[in-house]
C-alpha cells in the first residue's frame, strides 16, 4: 500500500492506470512506489519500454502524467522509463517493487528518460 497526504492507494491500480498510457508501454512491467520527501511521502512510477526507433518519450511521460492525473488524481514526483526487461522480477516474473524503489534511489535503473515534477525541482533548488 502506497500512503500519500493520508490517502491509501493500491500500487496496482496506479501501475494498470500508467500501462493504459501509451501504446510504447509494456503491459505488466510497471512499479510504483512511494519514497520519502522533504516533508511528505511522494509517489514515483518506474516503466519499462518496447523500443521503436521514433518514439517521443517526453510525450509518453506526458501521457502517463495526464493519465494519473485524470483517473486517480495524482501527480507524481517522477516518472521514470526503462529499457525492456530491466526491473527486478522473481523468478516467477512477478516485479519486486522493494527492489525497484532500491535501483530508483541508488540511480542503477538503465533510464530511457524521466520527468521530475516542476513543482519537486523548484523546492529542491530553494
Amino acid at each position: 500500500m502506497i500512503v500519500l497526504r493520508g490517502r491509501n492507494i493500491a500500487p496496482h491500480h496506479v501501475e494498470q492506470a500508467v500501462e493504459g498510457a501509451a501504446p510504447t508501454l509494456r503491459r505488466g512491467r510497471c512499479a510504483s512506489f512511494s519514497i520519502e520527501g522533504h516533508r511528505e511521502a511522494r509517489l514515483v512510477v518506474v516503466a519499462e519500454v518496447s523500443r521503436p526507433p521514433d518514439a517521443d518519450w517526453r510525450q509518453v511521460l506526458y501521457l502517463i502524467r495526464a493519465q494519473l492525473l485524470e483517473h486517480a488524481q495524482l501527480s507524481p514526483h517522477a516518472v521514470v522509463l526503462v529499457e525492456p526487461d530491466s526491473l527486478p522480477s522473481t523468478s516467477s516474473g512477478e516485479l519486486q517493487r522493494h527492489a525497484c524503489r532500491q535501483a530508483f534511489l541508488s540511480g542503477s535503473l538503465p533510464e530511457v528518460a524521466h520527468s521530475i515534477s516542476a513543482r519537486d525541482e523548484r523546492a529542491r533548488r530553494t
